[in-house]
């Protein structure tokens, strides 16, 4: 427990008089700690995980290390898809304030982060903030985020604008374990996973069974935003099987089965980051040509089966 804690800065002291009580992946209250003078840098001797997370990971640790630790920073990651972070931590209030730039063409333009928190030397982290996210279709998405790194174990808190989401992981020499838990109706999904060093991903649930539902799937994905998923998702007996596959632009290819309950449907279409594109629906033998618009569906060339229609399916935003 660090009551009073003196944390040791390259050639000076950093001071933190406030009790903060101890240090365990729990979403307990932020007490803030007021810093003075120095240069933030690791001590390697006391570092709490014996992995070198921070030459390619650790968020914002790794942000004010890069800025030569004096608090700001403006650099050129080597993440895939990422252009520049530029920002500044407040060693004093332990305030916050940064932008991620991507890469023109992607689906995210720009992410911004602003909060408040404490890190420590030994590269221990305890931060809260909101996450915004801009895409290149102009939509945008707010996420509030609790974020705590203590020795080589990481916990997300996400509460975003249709659930709440957790996210527990532990570094390794080549990346992190992941595990996310996530709500689907009345459902806890819990998928496992890995992040790995260059940016890229994997994830996935394996055979989930609720009462009326339950979900596989595997999914793999880069740092710039291509993705693919396969899956079979069951609700009350209703089977939707197949697979998408996204690029980095957001362009997305589906390609599955709907059956069970009544239904024996097969889709494939192809959307635009816009939720425009074309496709096809076989309906029970009856093919029907799809014309999309802002995610608006329309049945065409299918006689009595024309008309609007709602995708049994669609990919996550990223």
């Amino acid at each position: 427990m660090r009551a009073s804690s003196l944390v040791r800065a390259h050639g000076s002291l950093l001071c933190a008089t406030l009790p903060i009580g101890m240090r365990t992946l729990m979403f307990m209250p932020l007490v803030f700690v007021a810093a003075c003078g120095g240069t933030f840098e690791i001590d390697t001797k006391e570092q709490t995980c014996s992995e070198d997370i921070f030459s390619w990971s650790g968020g914002l640790t790794r942000h004010v290390l890069e800025g030569g630790g004096t608090g700001a920073f403006d650099y050129d990651p080597a993440t895939p898809g990422h252009q520049r972070v530029e920002g500044s931590y407040d060693f004093e209030t332990g305030v916050f304030n940064y932008a991620l730039v991507w890469e023109d063409g992607l689906v995210r333009t720009i992410e911004r982060f602003q909060g408040q928190g404490m890190l420590w030397l030994d590269g221990d982290m305890d931060i809260e903030y909101t996450h915004t996210i801009e895409r290149a279709d102009g939509s945008s998405e707010v996420v509030t985020v609790r974020e705590q790194r203590f020795g080589c174990e990481v916990s997300e808190q996400r509460i975003g604008e249709e659930f709440t989401s957790y996210i527990y992981g532990t570094y390794d020499a080549s990346g992190q374990q992941v595990q996310r838990e996530y709500p689907v109706g009345a459902n806890l999904i819990v998928t496992t996973g890995r992040r790995n060093k260059d940016g890229s991903y994997e994830e996935r649930v394996q055979d989930y069974e609720g009462e009326r539902y339950r979900l596989t799937y595997s999914e793999t994905g880069t740092a710039a935003g291509d993705a693919s998923r396969s899956f079979v998702d069951v609700f009350n007996d209703v089977s939707i099987e197949g697979e998408w596959s996204r690029g980095a632009a957001g362009t997305t290819a589906y390609t599955y089965s709907v059956s069970g309950g009544g239904y024996d449907e097969t889709w494939d279409f192809v959307l635009d980051l816009a939720g425009t594109g074309t496709g096809t629906v076989d309906i029970g033998g009856t093919v029907c040509d799809l014309e999309v618009e802002a995610f608006a569906c329309e049945r065409k060339r299918c006689g009595e089966l024309r008309g609007s229609c709602d995708f049994p399916l669609l990919a996550p935003r990223f």
